[in-house]
């Protein structure tokens, strides 16, 4: 990943952090947690990778004696790995439906050539 694409990541992640820790109504934040998790897999971002830019952003802008904050900083993170590890699996189940009806495919026109 390019070092401005890093960047990029890591303000958009560092924003939604901050909406997440000082936000009453958690659910619009979720959605946009959801998003970036698609973009983090759409780009290749490994989830360590996400890891490495969750706490650079607590580093920036989570007080450390703030334990509630740190607490709402983590359960980010986690609702940010699990919409990507749904979004992995259903684009997993896409690329092996894929797989199968290529192979299919094949199979279907060997038998053909033979014949």
């Amino acid at each position: 990943m390019t070092d401005e694409r890093n960047v990029v990541y890591a303000q958009r992640y560092a924003s939604l952090l901050k909406r997440y820790t000082s936000s009453d109504d958690p659910a619009p934040i979720l959605k946009a947690a959801a998003a970036l998790s698609q973009d983090f897999l759409a780009d290749g971002i490994a989830p360590l990778e996400i890891q490495s830019i969750h706490d650079a952003a607590i580093a920036e802008g989570v007080n450390p004696e703030d334990a509630p904050a740190l607490v709402a900083a983590h359960r980010l993170l986690l609702e940010v790995l699990f919409a990507y590890g749904a979004a992995y699996s259903l684009l997993s189940e896409k690329l092996l439906a894929d797989a199968d009806a290529a192979e299919q495919a094949i199979t279907e026109g060997a038998e053909r050539a033979e014949q």
